[in-house]
């Protein structure tokens, strides 16, 4: 039977890259999500709610040569009341955002996408510009980004086509772009059709 020897190993910790917060530097831009004011009554005991909290989302947005911060805020509510049962805490629906729980609002995804599609200016150096700003933001997230942005703007894609198709004649710019192609080594024309 071999010997068993026990070693011990160091010990070590794993970083967790979360969400980075937003720079501080960032102009922020608030937008109050409230409660109707008949909402702000008990239903038991008339009294006047009174606010408890509130919940803030922040999504970094974009407007051509600075980035903001769009805060929405949506403060809560509840009775102070002893002598009712309560009605519970209120508060506005969150508003929704182009993605789902997306850092991005609707201006910085639309600024990406122009920057990409139509200036051709690919992501990674998007990234190092952002970088400028003091904002996080690496091209496999603004990847993932337009990915969903493609899936959210299909419906308009649909349309247009459907709008487009209706016609005899179709008139185009037949653009070319080089585009990288791994099986031959080296980059190969393409072409980018806008209707």
């Amino acid at each position: 039977v071999p010997e068993v020897v026990e070693k011990e190993v160091k010990a070590h910790t794993r970083r967790h890259r979360g969400r980075r917060p937003l720079s501080e530097c960032l102009e922020r831009v608030e937008y109050i999500l409230d409660i109707d004011a008949a909402e702000k009554q008990c239903q038991h005991c008339q009294r006047d709610l009174i606010q408890i909290g509130e919940d803030s989302t922040e999504r970094v947005d974009f407007k051509p040569a600075s980035l903001f911060v769009n805060r929405y805020i949506r403060p809560k509510y509840a009775c102070n009341c002893k002598d009712c049962m309560g009605c519970g805490v209120k508060q506005a629906e969150p508003s929704d955002g182009p993605i789902d729980r997306c850092l991005a609002d609707s201006g910085l995804l639309a600024h990406i996408i122009e920057e990409k599609y139509e200036h051709h200016n690919p992501l990674y150096r998007q990234e190092v510009r952002f970088e400028k700003y003091d904002i996080d933001l690496n091209r496999k997230t603004m990847s993932n980004w337009m990915q969903c942005c493609a899936e959210v703007l299909e419906p308009l894609y649909e349309h247009m086509r459907q709008e487009v198709l209706k016609h005899d004649i179709i008139m185009n710019d037949d653009t070319t772009v080089e585009m990288q192609d791994k099986g031959l080594g080296r980059t190969r024309t393409a072409r980018l059709w806008c209707t």
